[in-house]
């Protein structure tokens, strides 16, 4: 949280332990399942967190097959960052830059308890008023 403040240009503790001006950290570890586990394709809303700062851990080849994270370039093109990332890398990138994860290896069914699949950790800045069902300005679907 402090390295996302520092890189966005906020003070140290800015919403790491609080609300403040309207945004609370949301320190997450997630995991994509086999069976189909993904995100979206998306671009966060321009605002007081100018990256996103992204913990791996994990790798595809090991501990998934197909699918996994990747990054839009200017021109649209697909970024494929599973083939460039080992566990342990932190990634940061712009988080108006479009994103998503491709399924984890879509097939029979999704597994939930199975610990297999995509794990990553990161702490967003997330605006209080989308944790109470609120639209969030900005935040675009593909």
């Amino acid at each position: 949280m402090r390295l996302r403040n520092a890189l966005s240009g906020l003070p140290d503790y800015f919403a790491t332990t609080e609300e403040t001006d309207g945004f609370i950290s949301a320190p997450s570890v997630m995991h994509y399942p086999i069976g189909g586990g993904y995100m979206q394709e998306h671009a966060d809303p321009v605002s007081k967190q100018k990256c996103v700062i992204s913990a791996v851990m994990s790798k595809r080849g090991k501990d998934f097959t197909t699918g996994g994270l990747y990054l839009k370039d200017f021109d649209g093109r697909k970024i494929d960052v599973e083939a460039l990332t080992e566990v342990g890398d932190v990634l940061v990138f712009n988080p108006s830059c479009r994103h998503g994860v491709e399924a984890i290896d879509p097939g029979p069914r999704l597994l939930w308890d199975d610990p297999r699949g995509r794990w990553m950790m990161f702490s967003t800045l997330v605006p209080l008023a989308s944790l109470n069902g609120g639209a969030v300005a900005g935040l675009e679907t593909y």
